[in-house]
């Protein structure tokens, strides 16, 4: 025992020592603060880079998808013809209608409210194409006609004077084309030849 206390040191050797390491302790602190504050303003730093670099990013896919968008517009495509039997639909008889007027024309699904539309002529051969240059998925959409470049056949058909078309690329269909279902006047007066083209549909003189 009496060995043991004679090489403890004494509570006066230590107290230099305790000294100093609680003065190194006091001055490292301060570092350790230092440090964990540029730690924490390097994480802000990053995290608002990465915020900066998602905006960025989500700014360029929205400016390719308008670009799509305009640089791809839809094409409406369809036929105008006059019903020169009056029989409310197409017939070996039927003429195709050149410089007949159409639209397209869209309106709001809840007010009616039109909010698009867009005009066009059909060809020599009855035919129209008219470009579309904007989605309108939520919108109702219609091919209308307007004015036959006939005369003579110039009465909207009732029930074949408009067509349905999707003008939205959320439906899965891929082609920009969008395919309208022909449109039809009537004749002011049936063809001589009528009853015997009607005949092939079963239908008498009284039906048209």
């Amino acid at each position: 025992v009496t060995l043991l206390l004679s090489a403890s040191p004494s509570t006066d050797a230590l107290t230099p020592l305790y000294s100093t390491f609680l003065s190194f302790s006091i001055s490292i602190y301060p570092l350790q603060q230092q440090e964990a504050a540029k730690s924490r303003e390097s994480l802000r730093f990053l995290l608002q880079k990465m915020a900066r670099l998602v905006v960025f990013v989500a700014l360029c896919l929205l400016s390719v998808s308008l670009a799509t968008a305009t640089s791809n517009p839809f094409l409406v495509k369809g036929r105008c013809y006059c019903d020169t039997c009056r029989c409310g639909f197409e017939t070996p008889a039927t003429k195709y209608l050149a410089g007949s007027k159409v639209k397209v024309e869209c309106k709001n699904r809840v007010t009616n409210k039109i909010t698009y539309r867009i005009d066009g002529v059909t060809n020599s051969k009855g035919e129209y194409n008219i470009l579309v240059k904007r989605d309108c998925g939520d919108d109702v959409c219609d091919v209308v006609l307007v004015e036959s470049g006939d005369k003579t056949c110039n009465i909207p058909n009732a029930g074949r004077d408009r067509a349905r078309v999707a003008l939205t690329r959320n439906n899965g269909m891929t082609s920009d084309v969008r395919y309208a279902n022909n449109m039809g006047f009537l004749s002011n007066e049936p063809l001589a030849d009528c009853t015997q083209i009607l005949q092939q549909y079963q239908l008498t003189e009284d039906q048209y």
